[in-house]
């Protein structure tokens, strides 16, 4: 299984398709469309945002986001030919 994890940073790696998860989320898609596009269930798309949460420390699934996109985590993933998140500089 490959591990997504900021450089430097004392963070729990997080899973590729928590990553693809996390992403979706973050392109304002809802865990039923998520599921759908991954092929996996909505239970399980809750599974893998509530652990990306847990291992960010997140309060909330938008805390989740703009915390992986301050590491950069989501812009080496890419999904379906979705254009790549970016973070603001």
């Amino acid at each position: 299984m490959q591990v997504i994890a900021p450089e430097g940073k004392d963070l729990e790696p997080l899973t590729v398709r928590e990553c693809e998860c996390l992403r979706e989320l973050a392109h304002g898609e809802r865990p039923q469309r998520i599921a759908a596009t991954l092929g996996i269930a909505p239970i399980t798309v809750d599974f893998h945002i509530r652990n990306a949460r847990r291992k960010l420390g997140a309060r909330t699934r938008e805390h989740a986001i703009a915390i992986a996109l301050s590491y950069g985590l989501l812009n080496d993933v890419s999904l379906n030919g979705r254009p790549k998140l970016k973070t603001a500089v």
